[in-house]
């Protein structure tokens, strides 16, 4: 029998496989249908580590030292 901390472990590999595979194919997609243009590829991928690093300091909690 799993434990809660086990299942959810589970969970969050199952979820980042489900959507690492299709995020995959979408970049090889995009990548065909842009002539292999790696400025595209490489502008999303800025892209969204520039919204994640926003992403995490807007929904950081400030420390109660």
């Amino acid at each position: 029998m799993l434990t809660t901390t086990e299942s959810v472990g589970s969970v969050r590999r199952l979820a980042m496989v489900c959507s690492q595979a299709p995020g995959g194919y979408g970049y090889a997609y995009l990548f065909a249908q842009s002539h292999e243009n790696y400025r595209l590829i490489f502008t999303c991928g800025a892209v969204a580590m520039a919204v994640a690093f926003v992403t995490d300091f807007a929904v950081r909690q400030p420390r109660a030292d």
